[in-house]
C-alpha cells in the first residue's frame, strides 16, 4: 500500500498516476506491483560427474575440472497480474497536473466480465460501471484496483 510514491519510477513500471496532490491520503491504495497471490519454486540438481562421484570418478585432475561441479536448475514462478489503473481521457478537474479518474457508476453484473480469456480480449472489464465526474471535482474511484 502507498499513496503514489512510486510514480517518481513511473517510466520503470507504469505506475498509476496521483489525482489530488493537495489530498494524498486519498491516494492510498496498493502498489502497481503488488502481486498478492504468488508462488517461487526453485531445484537444483548436481550432476554425478567427477572425482567421488558416482561417473568417471577416476579421472585425472584436468578433466575433473572440466566435468565435475554441473549441474541443472529450475525456477517455476505463478502468480496472479499486477493491479489496474483506470483513469479518464478528459480532466474535467481543472486540477492542472492531477490525473483525473471516473466515479463509479452503478451497473448490472458487476464491474467484472465472466468467460474465457479469449472470450474478453475485446473488453476485460465491464466500462458501463465508471461515469465521467462532474466539472471542477475529482472521480472516487480508488488510485489502483485489484
Amino acid at each position: 500500500m502507498n499513496n503514489g510514491s512510486e510514480t517518481t519510477t513511473l517510466w520503470l513500471n507504469g505506475a498509476a498516476p496521483v489525482q489530488d496532490f493537495n489530498n494524498l491520503k486519498k491516494e492510498w491504495a496498493p502498489t502497481t506491483f503488488d502481486v498478492n497471490q504468488r508462488v517461487v519454486v526453485s531445484d537444483l540438481l548436481d550432476l554425478p560427474f567427477g572425482r567421488g562421484r558416482r561417473f568417471l570418478s577416476s579421472v585425472n585432475r584436468p578433466v575433473n575440472a572440466i566435468i565435475s561441479g554441473w549441474g541443472v536448475d529450475t525456477i517455476l514462478t505463478y502468480q496472479g497480474g499486477f493491479p489496474l489503473y483506470i483513469t479518464d481521457a478528459v480532466d474535467t478537474s481543472g486540477s492542472y497536473g492531477g490525473n483525473q479518474r471516473p466515479n463509479y457508476a452503478p451497473c448490472t453484473g458487476g464491474i467484472k466480465i465472466a468467460g474465457s480469456a479469449e472470450s474478453r480480449l475485446g473488453k476485460w472489464f465491464n466500462t458501463s460501471c465508471f461515469a465521467q465526474p462532474a466539472s471542477y471535482t475529482f472521480g472516487n474511484v480508488s488510485r489502483t484496483s485489484i
